[in-house]
């Protein structure tokens, strides 16, 4: 995505004394603010990276960076909040979910048409958390109808028109992510019983495949490498946050970023070379952190 409006309001730092790598990987924080980061994504060329953040109001708008941190645009100036946004893979267009009178809903912009559009019409359902498959065809959707009593998973068929729902409303469902293969639909279930976070893959119409859980942890936020065959996703426990590394199937892991801070949303580069993730530390900041795997 090309930048818009020139922005320079936020600023790099370096302060890592909170923070732990592990072998080679070296970690930059790109950005800081006062407040949080609502999601942040890499485009689909690995050029720049989306991200959501309140303005002087305390609306979140949607902002775009290069990879490095630097020329920051802003591509929304509304009164409403939009939030964790997803680049097409097809198309120069972001997807989102809107806030209006305290009800979510999925819009999208276009690079020549920077116009509000509503992806999703005629649907009595809230809808948050999108993303789109390899294809641009269908969407994964976090929703919950009038009928839920949870926020469910959801799938779109843009050629068909079909809105399906993929989980069972027991528990909260939060951070859809498509596997690059466009096969698994990866996401994080918060158990109402225990009260637990873990990371479930399934099929894409629905049939689980693989859990992601630990007794005396949340796991949380998974992302997929774009050969499809390792997995990133957050490990919290007894105050710590780490970001582990490990294949689809769950073997092999690695922690290769631990804080005392709160990890958030890490989203693997389109070339394998980057992940990035938002951070609060202990200290109260907020800020986009990039690690290098090379």
């Amino acid at each position: 995505m090309k930048p818009l409006i020139l922005l320079s309001f936020l600023v790099c730092f370096v302060d890592g004394a909170f923070a732990q790598l592990y072998d080679t990987f070296a970690a930059t924080p790109l950005a800081v603010g006062k407040s949080s980061y609502a999601g942040v994504s890499w485009s689909t060329d690995g050029s720049s990276i989306l991200y959501s953040f309140p303005d002087s109001s305390g609306v979140y708008q949607l902002y775009c960076m290069e990879a490095d941190g630097h020329n920051i645009s802003q591509l929304t100036i509304d009164t409403n909040s939009h939030m964790l946004p997803r680049q097409h893979p097809k198309k120069a267009q972001i997807g989102f979910n809107t806030m209006i009178k305290g009800k979510h809903a999925l819009y999208f912009i276009e690079e020549a048409n920077p116009k509000l559009q509503k992806l999703l019409i005629n649907r009595n359902i809230q809808m948050k958390g999108l993303d789109y498959n390899p294809t641009g065809n269908l969407v994964s959707l976090i929703g919950k109808s009038d009928l839920d009593k949870h926020w469910n998973l959801y799938s779109y068929d843009f050629r068909y028109n079909n809105l399906n729902k993929l989980t069972d409303d027991q528990d909260e469902i939060t951070y859809a992510r498509w596997s690059p293969t466009g096969e698994f639909i990866s996401f994080t279930r918060y158990q109402s019983q225990n009260h637990k976070s873990q990371v479930e893959v399934i099929h894409w119409y629905g049939k689980l495949i693989n859990t992601f859980s630990d007794r005396e942890a949340d796991i949380t936020d998974a992302s997929w490498s774009p050969n499809g065959y390792r997995m990133v996703y957050v490990f919290t426990a007894n105050g710590v946050s780490r970001l582990m590394i490990c294949r689809k199937d769950g073997s092999e892991q690695q922690e290769i970023f631990s804080t005392k801070g709160i990890v958030h949303a890490p989203d693997w580069a389109p070339d394998g070379k980057n992940i990035i993730f938002t951070l609060e530390t202990p200290e109260g900041t907020f800020a986009i952190w990039k690690i290098s795997l090379e």
